[in-house]
């Protein structure tokens, strides 16, 4: 099974959102990647997810990235159908 065009799209939709919120921090995002991938790949509860990447984005960012990190994963969960139709219909 080849799943390298999903890896791409999760890729480019991830580059996109930082970009968008300028997000400089690779460590940030690379937090919010593992999030997103646990989110949509793994059988661990949405909330215990969230909590431990805010938790991570505090400890190995900086406080203040744990308002941020939990906003745009919360948003992701109530607006996920709708991002993950954009993220599948966009070209890789």
């Amino acid at each position: 099974m080849n799943t390298q065009p999903h890896s791409d799209r999760w890729v480019s939709f991830l580059h996109d959102c930082s970009e968008l919120l300028a997000i400089a921090d690779p460590m940030l995002v690379a937090i919010l990647a593992v999030a997103l991938y646990q989110l949509e790949h793994m059988r661990a509860e949405a909330h215990a997810v969230v909590d431990r990447a805010v938790a991570a984005a505090g400890d190995a960012v900086r406080p203040q990235a744990k308002g941020l990190a939990n906003a745009l994963l919360r948003r992701y969960l109530r607006e996920r159908d709708e991002l993950l139709a954009k993220v599948a219909s966009t070209p890789v």
